[in-house]
């Protein structure tokens, strides 16, 4: 596969943006974007602009996603074995609120209850998720009763990997793309002009 000058430069481009960003905490964003036309060889493009930061892109820690079920199979067929959905990948389905009420009060239980013996660093991680699944549990008594499908799974995959390849970039927003870039994580979203 040759690679044009433009994908050349995108590739350089994108692993100059994570590689500074590692270094100084990504203080201009945790977004960056590669575009250009359908067939153009985005994701042979992003591949190897993972591969160029220094990066595994087969590696659990590179979670790859897209908006459609369709472009994760395209993903996969394309080398990037474990893509899968934006929406599977980052939300847990329950059917009544209730429920999941149960398990993240079961979760809350047991995170109190460790909080005796551990270091000051597993202290202050246990701590903020014991924060995320309060407020959970708020947002959850205010709907319980009625029928709930997904719900925000913050503790997914994708909360402890060093990069996210989201395919169909441009198909993704609103509320999806809240909740995806949620986690902080950098993230190269492959899309349309």
């Amino acid at each position: 596969n040759d690679l044009t000058e433009e994908q050349k430069t995108g590739i350089s481009a994108f692993a100059k943006w994570y590689q500074v960003g590692r270094a100084h905490g990504f203080k201009n964003g945790h977004t960056f974007k590669l575009s250009g036309p359908a067939g153009s060889g985005k994701t042979t493009v992003g591949i190897f602009a993972i591969l160029e930061a220094g990066l595994d892109p087969l590696s659990p820690r590179v979670c790859k996603v897209a908006y459609t079920g369709k472009a994760a199979m395209v993903m996969a067929q394309k080398g990037l074995y474990g893509s899968r959905t934006i929406h599977s990948s980052i939300y847990t389905p329950v059917d009544e609120a209730g429920e999941q009420l149960k398990e993240l009060r079961k979760r809350l239980q047991k995170l109190r209850a460790s909080l005796g013996g551990l270091t000051s660093e597993e202290t202050a991680i246990a701590k903020s998720q014991i924060d995320i699944i309060v407020a959970d549990i708020k947002v959850l008594e205010c709907q319980e009763g009625s029928d709930m499908q997904w719900i925000l799974d913050h503790f997914c995959e994708l909360a402890n990997a060093e990069l996210i390849l989201c395919d169909e970039g441009s198909m993704v927003g609103g509320r999806i793309q809240f909740d995806l870039e949620s986690f902080g994580v950098p993230i190269l979203y492959l899309g349309d002009h």
